[in-house]
């Protein structure tokens, strides 16, 4: 492989690899805050003293 070749094979992986971290970091993110929105509206629940769904 010429080195324009190994480059743009470089390029690629690292783009590959980046989305899929992007992807995951996302996925995390968004458990994260539907964690929280859960315990925030769990404690709104404990101080109103209303039942909660």
């Amino acid at each position: 492989m010429s080195a324009a070749a190994n480059a743009v094979a470089l390029v690629s992986l690292i783009a590959a690899v980046n989305v899929g971290a992007m992807r995951m970091l996302m996925t995390f993110m968004s458990a994260s805050l539907d964690q929280a929105a859960v315990q925030v509206s769990a404690v709104n629940c404990r101080e109103l003293k209303s039942t909660c769904v």
